[in-house]
């Protein structure tokens, strides 16, 4: 049974974990080579047929300036760019010589190079031109079947933005401000005697440039505008109690004695709307098109014949041998705790953080046994349901916490990375089982 009771609106996390590397991987990457004859031991994967190397993922990664990203992260994404190029290549797009030449052209005169400079450094990381444009070639039909795909079913409304900006509204209100300089010494004595010259009508800045030793002095003090949090407390307490053009007392603080003058001010607002509104298009356009890549790119797994022969990676997860269980056709992913439990509260951030990144594949809910919540609603619950004890139940006999249930084909009692603190493998560990339940 629901109260009427709400909680505090939660900034929703951004599903930029898994898609921002494919992203990245998907519409940055390039001089990404093929080998044509590979041995069998030199293959990756097999997407519907065509191999993925092991030479591809040491470029990508090499790309990306790291070879510590996980290789089955990189192969993911690799996998979903050759699925994108063979949907994009079965619905008829295709991309000619005269489109190459119109972005070979702008990426010389965005980079300032000519075509002889850009083969010469083709040719000292050993690029054949031909391979060179091959990849382009490619890059080009990925973002046309994106744009066929994604960008034409985006539809931001005006609803939309104002729901956003209600929900985010913190984000939009700009604090109080302030425009001030001062004078820096190191000894009261000293600021004694500045003061007693600026009670006898001696210019602040004058005296700033002659007496300050810190940075400022050389702009008569000034420190430009900032907000209370920005300066010490000592500081930024004597500065915003200060009346425009009013000059302080002498201000101690662990870099010194201050005196301070008050230049300007603003008072605290809120952004109105209409100014924010079309920042915040681009961002719920970007949202958009990121929760559509996912859906896609979901969809073109599920139908593909995808043979992975790199080893994946160990999981911590229980296969269960059941049936997927399903909520309007997505699977059910619980995670289930009690709110004076240590253990609940280190798993629970990271697991709020990572099946955000699966927003419209899977269905997921935390249930905290013992108030009754749904932590994922705005409302507050005050009882768990009978099928979510009954499922609590069934795959946690002993009544252990935190338990987790990934469609009911993966299960887990406890955290696996705790003991080593190490949210990063709980992170991963997770991505993978869930991966392997949507796709």
């Amino acid at each position: 049974m629901k109260s009427h009771k709400s909680k505090k609106s939660v900034k929703k996390e951004r599903m930029y974990g898994v898609f921002a590397l494919g992203m990245l991987i998907v519409l940055s990457v390039i001089f990404i080579l093929v080998k044509t004859n590979v041995k069998s031991s030199d293959i990756a994967a097999y997407v519907n047929g065509e191999p993925i190397t092991i030479q591809e993922l040491d470029k990508v990664k090499l790309a990306l300036g790291s070879q510590a990203i996980d290789d089955n992260a990189v192969l993911e994404q690799l996998i979903n760019q050759k699925l994108i190029i063979q949907a994009a290549k079965t619905s008829g797009i295709a991309v000619d010589d005269s489109e190459f030449n119109i972005t070979l052209q702008s990426y010389l005169d965005q980079s300032g190079m000519n075509q002889e400079e850009l083969v010469s450094q083709l040719k000292a990381k050993d690029i054949p031109f031909a391979e060179f444009k091959k990849d382009v070639l490619e890059r080009l039909i990925i973002y046309k079947y994106i744009n066929q795909t994604i960008m034409q079913h985006i539809n931001v409304t005006y609803a939309d933005l104002k729901e956003y900006y209600d929900t985010n509204i913190e984000a939009f209100k700009s604090p109080e401000r302030v425009n001030a300089a001062h004078i820096l010494v190191n000894s009261s004595e000293l600021a004694n005697e500045v003061l007693d010259k600026l009670s006898a009508g001696e210019d602040f800045a004058k005296l700033a440039s002659e007496y300050s030793f810190d940075s400022s002095a050389a702009n008569g003090g000034k420190l430009g505008w900032f907000t209370y949090e920005q300066m010490v407390p000592e500081f930024s307490k004597a500065a915003f109690s200060l009346a425009v053009g009013e000059t302080s007392g002498i201000v101690k603080t662990q870099f010194g004695y201050h005196i301070i003058k008050l230049l300007n001010k603003t008072e605290p607002k809120v952004i109105e709307f209409e100014t924010a509104k079309p920042q915040i298009e681009l961002f719920v356009k970007a949202e958009q098109q990121s929760q559509l890549l996912i859906n896609e790119l979901a969809a073109l797994n599920k139908a593909a014949d995808i043979n992975i022969l790199i080893d994946k990676p160990s999981s911590s997860f229980e296969e269960t041998g059941d049936s997927t269980c399903l909520a309007d056709g997505k699977p059910i992913v619980r995670l289930y705790t009690t709110s004076k439990c240590p253990h609940c509260a280190w798993i629970k951030p990271i697991f709020k953080q990572i099946i955000s990144q699966y927003s419209g594949l899977i269905d997921a809910q935390i249930w905290e046994l013992d108030t009754g919540d749904n932590l994922l609603t705005e409302e507050v619950e005050t009882q768990v349901p009978t099928e979510e004890r009954s499922r609590f139940r069934k795959y946690s006999p002993k009544g252990g916490v935190p338990t987790f249930v990934l469609g009911c084909k993966y299960s887990r009692v406890g955290n696996a990375y705790e003991a080593q603190n190490d949210l990063d493998k709980e992170a991963a560990d997770l991505k993978n089982t869930l991966n392997a339940l949507v796709i």
